[in-house]
This record gives structure tokens, sequence and C-alpha cells, in this order.
């Protein structure tokens, strides 16, 4: 009887080898897989309790207050004054090692409430540029009106120290809330 357990054994090593490498492709691409996305909301606070009147413990005729309607928050960005060309693309053109340049741009509430802009970059390339690079603008934090339009100058500084990139790309994200 010997035999059958030294070939058993080889057997049973083979199948937990097995199930160890399909449980771990299983883990693998399950850390591969990403899902980005964009979410916003509005907080409100909820209408008072509607009085029942007289202690009763009756209910009242008048059925209550819907809430108020939530405020919509819109902002569109555009390249001219007239807000009639949204902006699709900054192009900054050569920079200067040490040097800035400045491209305007026109931010229009198209929202019913007043909102403040709030300035973002991601996916710089190559991914080292966002070392060498930085993005400001002139907006001051006063929030921008219903209907209002808002001239914003962007500026892209690129250090003196700047090495190895000849071109870049990177995305500006300008947010209303």
């Amino acid at each position: 009887m010997e035999p059958k357990k030294d070939k058993i054994l080889p057997l049973s090593i083979a199948i937990l080898i097995v199930v160890a490498t399909v449980g771990s492709l299983s883990v693998t691409g399950l850390l591969q897989s990403t899902e980005q996305f964009v979410t916003s909301g509005i907080v409100v606070r909820p209408p008072p309790p509607v009085s029942t009147g007289g202690g009763g413990g009756g209910s009242s005729s008048n059925p209550p207050t819907p809430p108020p309607p939530e405020p919509v928050v819109e902002l569109d960005v555009y390249i001219d004054s007239n807000c009639t060309q949204k902006v699709t693309e900054v192009s900054w053109g050569e920079i200067e090692l040490g040097k800035s340049k400045s491209n305007t741009i026109y931010a229009k509430n198209q929202g019913d409430i007043g909102v403040v802009l709030s300035l973002f970059t991601e996916n710089w390339t190559p991914d080292n540029a966002a070392n060498y690079m930085e993005l400001s603008w002139d907006y001051n934090g006063a929030s921008i009106s219903p209907g209002e339009v808002r001239s914003i100058v962007l500026t892209l500084h690129v250090d003196s120290n700047c090495q190895g990139i000849s071109s870049f790309n990177f995305n500006i994200i300008i947010v209303g809330s």
C-alpha cells in the first residue's frame, strides 16, 4: 500500500497548486479592475414637521408642503467673452524655461445659485511634468452670481530647472460649487 500513498501525495500537491494558481489569477484580476467617476449632490435641511394642531391626534386636512426645488449648479467655460465657444483645449505654445504664459477664459454661471470655483489638474504627461510646472489663476474666490460671466486668467509657469521634457499635456478641471 505504500506505493499508492506516494502516488496520491503528489496528486494532492498538484491539486493544491492548481487551486492556488486559480485563486491568485482571480485576485489579480480584481486588483486591476478600476472604476472612476465623478459624483455630486446637494445637502438640504428637511422641511419642519407639519403640526396636526389641537392635540387630538387627528390628521390635518392640508397636505404637507412639498420641499423647494433643488438649486441648479451649472458652470460653463468659454474662450470668448460673448460665451459662444466653449473651451475644449488650452494651447500654451512654446514656454521658455523659467518663464510663464497666460490664457484668458470666461466662466459663466448657468445655474440659479451663486458658485465658488476650485481649480485642479490631473493626467500630466509626462508624469514628472507636474514637478516642473505650476498652473495658477487670478480668480479671487468670490461667488459668481447666476448669469454672471467672470474673466479668469490661467497662468502656467515652467521651472528653470525643468529637464527632459520637450512637450507636455494635462487636464484642467474647474469646479463650481
